[in-house]
């Protein structure tokens, strides 16, 4: 998704001053450069991804120089597979290798060859969002329009209880303390694209 309105523009800057403290179990900033290297060489960007609590589940910042992915929060687990970090690392940089365009007069961000080229290059993708549907699905929105999944506010009950559970479970031996936050600010004037979860004819058809 490309946002052009500058309300909705500052209000995911905000979102994204305090990136959250990474919990998966795979090295995101490798992940990416091994995705860059194997499958998108064209992609010459300086690549960064963090995890906020606003916005879509993912989406990307594009700069001249540089390309920011940004995961929400609701995936930051232990328990998220690998794969689903790696099919959305690769939907997210395919978007600097294939541009949107327009398509039947309707710009898009995900053309015909986006899609086709997204298939060659990730197998692990029915597998990573069957999981993230079957574990996450509870706060996901589709927004077909805008090209985009949204998480809904209902994320934060449930990771609550979560934290709760762990919270209690650490305090026994460990004090029970929660990672802090780092800071980190978006600047300069960008493109943002948002995660589009399931192709015409991948999981979830056309309804995406």
């Amino acid at each position: 998704m490309v946002i052009d309105n500058l309300r909705l523009m500052k209000a995911q800057r905000l979102a994204r001053v305090e990136p959250s403290l990474s919990f998966v179990r795979i090295a995101i900033p490798e992940l990416l450069e091994r995705v860059r290297q194997q499958f998108l060489p064209e992609v010459r960007h300086a690549l960064e991804c963090y995890f906020v609590k606003r916005g879509p589940l993912a989406c990307i910042c594009v700069g001249e120089a540089a390309a920011t992915i940004y995961v929400h929060e609701v995936l930051n687990l232990t328990e998220t597979p690998a794969d689903v970090m790696s099919a959305i690392c690769k939907h997210e940089l395919l978007h600097l290798a294939i541009p949107g365009r327009a398509v039947n007069g309707r710009k898009t961000s995900h053309p015909p060859e986006f899609w086709v080229r997204e298939r060659e290059i990730a197998p692990e993708r029915e597998a990573a969002w069957e999981w993230v549907w079957t574990n996450v699905g509870y706060c996901l929105k589709r927004r077909p329009r805008l090209e985009r999944i949204d998480v809904t506010p209902r994320w934060r009950a449930e990771r609550r209880l979560k934290m709760a559970g762990q919270h209690s479970h650490l305090g026994q031996g460990a004090g029970g303390v929660l990672p802090a936050l780092h800071g980190a600010a978006v600047a300069g004037r960008a493109r943002t694209y948002g995660l589009l979860a399931c192709a015409p004819g991948g999981l979830g058809g056309d309804a995406v």
